[in-house]
């Protein structure tokens, strides 16, 4: 059975566990007619669990770290190589993106910095 919420005239209020259809009880208070009041949340929800709403899969609660990790691993294998073939090499060093190795030959980085 839901619980719903009760008002009088007279100013009291009660929250009773009633079937669906009761629409009115007795009012503890001036025994007049209590009437039914529109359900309403007292409390903010807390949500425990993330499903996709399109495909219904369960997400894990540190999907956005695992977002961000994918994305930044992308720019790193992907676009760096695409971005120091477009750009100057003293741009591309002082970016991050070419670093020179043991032999000083310049060599791409990618791995993202948080990994390296």
């Amino acid at each position: 059975m839901p619980k719903y919420r009760f008002t009088c005239e007279c100013g009291a209020e009660v929250m009773r566990y009633t079937s669906a259809s009761t629409f009115s009880t007795v009012c503890p208070k001036c025994s007049s007619e209590m009437r039914r009041q529109i359900p309403s949340f007292v409390e903010p929800a807390t949500v425990k669990e993330t499903i996709d709403s399109y495909t219904g899969v369960r997400v894990p609660p540190d999907n956005k770290e695992i977002l961000e990790s994918r994305r930044s691993e992308y720019f790193w294998k992907v676009e760096v190589p695409r971005l120091v073939a477009q750009y100057p090499v003293e741009h591309s060093l002082s970016e991050g993106w070419l670093y020179l190795d043991e032999q000083g030959k310049l060599q791409i980085q990618t791995k993202p910095p948080h990994k390296r």
